[in-house]
């Protein structure tokens, strides 16, 4: 099933909510320094995880109404994902009530943080950013590996390499449960409807999309 016939299937099922207002945030490395663009955002991403589950549980709910984007998200043999975020909101208060400044504040040198803005009525192309597992055994075998050699779960994965696998762009994410870091995959897939059924601590769903300019 295409990613197109679904949006359009979940489109007819469900009320489209507008995502309306958006928060950007842009990575701003440091080399020189030895802060590379990847730990800001595993840095990054995990405030932005804790703030979205800290809202999620003020609220008492087990999805989020706040989805992102990776403006310069790029899959394939140069995979990355840019050094920008985007945070969408139906409203402007529930960016506001989220308060990025806050989460963000030991960030000041690394990241730049643009005030709430309302989102391009002209909007046309859309998005579903979800969480990409590679292929169970292989992530399995990869983390035993990784734990028994005390090496990241990214650098065992490349060691028991799956054929003809897509390469989508990650972000390492330090789990507290196994005290290790693992790579959270991201898939873009194109869309031609704004849907929003809640997204999760992160941000992302495998059926809402968010727009894209």
């Amino acid at each position: 099933m295409s990613w197109l016939f679904l949006c359009a299937v979940v489109y007819l099922e469900r009320q489209v909510i507008n995502l309306k207002f958006y928060q950007e945030i842009t990575l701003i490395p440091a080399i020189t320094d030895g802060v590379s663009e990847d730990y800001i955002w595993s840095e990054l991403f995990r405030q932005i995880h804790l703030a979205l589950a800290s809202q999620m549980n003020k609220k008492n709910k087990e999805k989020s109404s706040i989805g992102v984007s990776f403006p310069q998200y790029s899959a394939g043999k140069y995979a990355r994902m840019g050094n920008k975020l985007r945070l969408f909101a139906n409203t402007k208060e529930e960016l506001v009530e989220l308060n990025l400044y806050k989460w963000l504040r030991s960030f000041g040198d690394y990241v730049h943080i643009r005030n709430i803005s309302s989102v391009p009525q002209t909007i046309t192309e859309f998005a579903i950013y979800k969480r990409y597992h590679h292929k169970g055994s292989v992530v399995s075998k990869a983390k035993r590996y990784a734990k028994r050699h005390n090496i990241s779960v990214e650098q065992a994965e490349s060691l028991f390499p799956v054929s003809n696998r897509k390469i989508y762009p990650f972000i390492s994410i330090f789990s507290e449960t196994d005290k290790m870091d693992y790579p959270l995959y991201v898939k873009r897939s194109p869309c031609d409807t704004l849907i929003q059924k809640g997204f999760n601590s992160y941000g992302l769903d495998g059926q809402s999309s968010v727009p894209e300019f």
